[in-house]
């Protein structure tokens, strides 16, 4: 039986991650450090920004591949009911300390130093794959978490993909703000602000996760994930029998069209804040997305890429019909 219940928790888990009171208010001087502008120059350098953070997620995200396959080899020679009390009990922990700030000894950050601004592709991903092999109080102990998951599913494969998820869901924040650094000033204000409550959900989470660990429930967990990913599967293939051109426009319009709308209004308004010949990075990359779903849109809609089956085959969990 796959595990495929445990990626969720990983890309939710990297989230938190950059929500952390260690990560996201240091957001700023870390796009200023990988790219080598200063912190106020950050959101007129946004090619260079963003290039940069690729670098730099790429960096951390071997780092964490290599932790996760490690793990699964861990937990596969160390198997019993005794790793799984250990592990989940050390979870536990960790969010209780998230929480509650129990054990001052993990608020110690230890990380890799890497002297001077990188301002470089290799600068960028030598300070990504520091960041990966460091340890921090607020990424440590769900990176801990997500680890133990991923090392209880027994599979490779599993655990690869889980860390790479996790590195997706810590990565991807990072090239939201790269891109969108104006706008998203707002945000991380906002959740600095509240970065307690950010505190007991990540505590909350990590709870969880240690005592699905502990317990041995993965694989019920998985058994819960496979019977609601059915039942949807189930509604949307009968409703196709029933009416396959309409099931099929509906889809269409909602998950390609609409997406393809909301991203050219949203590029028609920059051309109209921005001056002439004067558009910054985030148009082009908004006009990207813009262009992708207006071209998946055509292909569905004149037949040449069958939609509905590929969100059928994705329902299925990759089971072609």
């Amino acid at each position: 039986m796959s595990n495929a219940s445990i990626l969720p928790f990983s890309f939710i888990g990297g989230i938190l991650s950059f929500l952390s009171p260690c990560i996201l208010p240091m957001v700023p001087v870390y796009l200023s450090l990988l790219s080598g502008v200063s912190v106020n120059a950050v959101g007129d350098e946004k090619k260079k920004v963003v290039l940069s953070s690729v670098w730099f997620i790429l960096g951390f995200s071997i780092v964490f591949a290599v932790l996760g396959l490690l793990s699964s080899v861990l937990f596969f020679l160390a198997s019993g009911v005794w790793i799984n009390w250990i592990a989940g009990s050390l979870i536990i922990l960790f969010g209780l300390h998230t929480i509650f700030d129990i054990f001052p000894a993990l608020n110690l950050e230890k990380r890799f130093s890497v002297s001077g601004k990188p301002a470089s592709a290799a600068g960028a991903f030598i300070l990504g794959l520091a960041f990966g092999a460091g340890w921090s109080p607020c990424v440590g102990p769900i990176l801990t978490g997500i680890l133990a998951l991923a090392g209880q599913s027994g599979s490779l494969v599993m655990g690869f993909s889980a860390l790479m998820l996790y590195a997706l869901g810590l990565g991807l924040p990072f090239i939201l703000v790269a891109v969108f650094f104006s706008s998203a000033k707002g945000i991380l204000v906002f959740f600095k602000r509240h970065a307690k409550y950010v505190k007991v959900v990540s505590g909350i989470f990590l709870i969880a996760v240690g005592l699905i660990i502990a317990f041995g429930k993965t694989f019920a967990l998985n058994a819960l994930f496979t019977r609601w990913s059915g039942y949807i599967f189930s509604f949307y293939y009968d409703a196709y029998n029933r009416s396959p051109v309409l099931v099929s426009v509906v889809s269409s319009v909602f998950f390609l069209f609409v997406p393809a709308v909301l991203f050219a209004v949203s590029a028609v308004k920059r051309i109209k804040k921005a001056a002439k010949n004067a558009y910054d990075f985030s148009f082009y990359v908004i006009s990207g997305f813009a262009f992708v779903f207006f071209i998946g849109f055509i292909l569905a809609v004149i037949g040449v890429w069958d939609f509905v089956s590929s969100i059928l085959f994705v329902l299925s969990g990759g089971v072609s019909l």
